[in-house]
């Protein structure tokens, strides 16, 4: 299934990609910044299908999601962020076996535990 929507959103990726190059960019700054903004989404749910297992929790882990991560830290830099903080990230992906639990961390937390 994983594959199926993979190559969906590869042809829809591409497409789109297609249709921004084409587009006459205006020297507005607002628009720059939300075409900046447009770009950045789309490598990041690039990133995110390609290497999150949507289907298979199971199958996801904190080396596999690396560098969907490293590109939402990345992004944790600039102003005015509009996307979720790695740390959320994740606590969502590799976290969310037990993100129920009131007496257990969840993977996350447990590694943070370790490092200190």
């Amino acid at each position: 299934m994983d594959e199926l929507h993979i190559r969906q959103f590869e042809d829809a990726w591409e497409s789109i990609n297609q249709r921004l190059e084409k587009e006459k960019l205006s020297a507005d700054f607002c628009y720059r910044k939300q075409f900046d903004l447009l770009q950045e989404y789309l490598k990041i749910i690039r990133l995110y299908y390609r290497h999150i297992d949507t289907f298979n929790a199971e199958l996801d882990t904190q080396d596999k999601a690396e560098a969907y991560f490293k590109e939402l830290a990345k992004c944790e830099e600039a102003e005015d962020n509009p996307f979720i903080s790695e740390k959320y990230a994740r606590w969502r992906i590799t976290g969310r076996d037990n993100i129920l639990m009131d007496n257990q961390d969840n993977l996350y937390q447990a590694l943070e535990k370790c490092e200190v």
